[in-house]
């Protein structure tokens, strides 16, 4: 499947309000009939290392400009 922008707020909305795999997939058929638990937990773990390395970076740039001088 390939993700747009619709379904990944789709996703996001879903799982903000606890949705489980089975609603996940039900509304996700919607946006793609060829939807697989296999992609929807695949593009979680994307979103969640892409959040993960967002903080990391972000954590740096507060330490560095901490850092400077003056």
């Amino acid at each position: 499947m390939t993700w747009t922008h619709q379904a990944d707020v789709l996703l996001i909305a879903l799982i903000a309000r606890g949705a489980g795999m089975p609603a996940l997939m039900r509304h996700l058929r919607h946006v793609s009939e060829a939807v697989t638990e296999e992609d929807i937990a695949t593009r979680i773990a994307v979103m969640a290392r892409t959040e993960t390395m967002m903080r990391a970076a972000l954590e740096i740039r507060s330490a560095a400009k901490a850092a400077e001088p003056g």
